[in-house]
C-alpha cells in the first residue's frame, strides 16, 4: 500500500470510527503497516510508530492488530476490547467487528499450526465471534455473536452457533 493509499485508508477509517476509541488504533495501525510493509528500512524508520501502535493498541486498549496484517478499509471496530487479529490474516473492505472477536490460526490435530483466515468484503462479526484456521469467509457474510467458524462461509450467508452453521443462505432472486 503506497502513501496515498495509506492516507485514503486513514481518512475512511476516521469517517467510519469517528465516535469510537478504535479510531486512534486504526490510525496507528495504518501508519505502522505502511512502514512495516516497506522492507527493513521502513521497519527501522517506522519503529517509533510500530512500537507506539503496539503499546497503545495491545497494552492499553486490548486490541491486537499486528502491523503485518493486511486489512482493507474502512474497518469499523465497535467496543474493540479483546479483539485479536492474527498477523497472517487478510481482511477485505467494509468490515464491522465487535469486542471479543478472534480471527486467527489454530493448532491442527498433528500439532501443526494452520494458516489464518481470509475474510472477504462487507463482513460483519458479532460479539465474541471466532474465525479460526485456513478458511475463507466470502463477501457479504454475517457471523453471529459467539459463533465459532471452522469451515468456509458462502457468499451472503448468515452463520451462528458452535460450530457455526449456515442459517440463512444467499438470496438467489
Amino acid at each position: 500500500m503506497g502513501i496515498l493509499e495509506t492516507f485514503k485508508a486513514i481518512r475512511e477509517d476516521i469517517k467510519a470510527n469517528i465516535y469510537y476509541k478504535s479510531m486512534s488504533v486504526l490510525i496507528l495501525y495504518r501508519i505502522a503497516h505502511y512502514f512495516f510493509s516497506h522492507g527493513r528500512a521502513g521497519k527501522i524508520l517506522g519503529a517509533p510508530f510500530i512500537i507506539l501502535h503496539n503499546l497503545m493498541s495491545s497494552w492499553i486498549l486490548g486490541i491486537e492488530i499486528p502491523a503485518k496484517t493486511k486489512i482493507g478499509y474502512p474497518l469499523i471496530i465497535l467496543h474493540g476490547v479483546g479483539l485479536v487479529i492474527n498477523s497472517e490474516a487478510t481482511l477485505g473492505s467494509n468490515i464491522i467487528i465487535r469486542q471479543g472477536c478472534c480471527i486467527g490460526n489454530k493448532i491442527q490435530r498433528d500439532g501443526v499450526i494452520s494458516a489464518a483466515p481470509t475474510i472477504g468484503n462487507n463482513v460483519e462479526f458479532g460479539v465474541n465471534a471466532q474465525v479460526l484456521g485456513p478458511i475463507r469467509v466470502a463477501n457479504n457474510v454475517s457471523i453471529g455473536a459467539g459463533a465459532v467458524v471452522l469451515k468456509d462461509c458462502e457468499e451472503g450467508g448468515v452463520y451462528v452457533g458452535m460450530p457455526a452453521q449456515l442459517v440463512k443462505p444467499r438470496n438467489h432472486s
